[in-house]
């Protein structure tokens, strides 16, 4: 429904373990934050990594990164969420990335993607729920600028 939480999973390939993000809509119920959990897909043990409370913009995507930060992508004009100094009990809470990629509108997904010059990240912008738009992918160049990877033919 409307206030359904939505419940994001991504591998962290470097701990073998799952990262789960819950969001539960801001209401007026007071339930409305957002955490950040590690799975063990041996055992089952979760590790609540970090809880705050929830943005406006309902998350898409979630993103364990290589230099063990953790993106978040938030829908419409959302900005992407930087988990930093993750470690095996926490992390910092998030904060808004400054970047043109965080400043995309219709973030639906994301990758970090090797490159001759290293890492660089790629996202889906232009989606949206409402009218059905499947967007276009973007990478982050070197320069912080994005460039169109791929559109729909029009």
């Amino acid at each position: 429904g409307q206030f359904a939480p939505t419940v994001l999973g991504a591998h962290e390939e470097s701990r073998g373990t799952l990262l789960i993000l819950l969001y539960q809509r801001p209401i007026s119920w007071g339930s409305e934050s957002m955490a950040l959990y590690r799975v063990s897909p041996e055992d089952g043990s979760q590790t609540l990594l970090s809880s705050t409370p929830s943005p406006f913009w309902p998350p898409t995507a979630l993103l364990p990164r290589s230099d063990g930060s953790v993106l978040v992508a938030t829908s419409g004009s959302g900005p992407l969420l930087r988990y930093d100094g993750c470690n095996a009990t926490a992390c910092a809470g998030p904060s808004a990335l400054a970047s043109a990629a965080s400043n995309a509108t219709g973030k639906a997904g994301l990758a970090e993607v090797r490159t001759a010059h290293g890492k660089t990240l790629c996202l889906v912008t232009g989606s949206d729920q409402l009218t059905g738009r499947g967007g276009s992918i973007c990478c982050e160049r070197r320069d912080g600028s994005l460039q169109t990877i791929w559109a729909p033919a029009t």
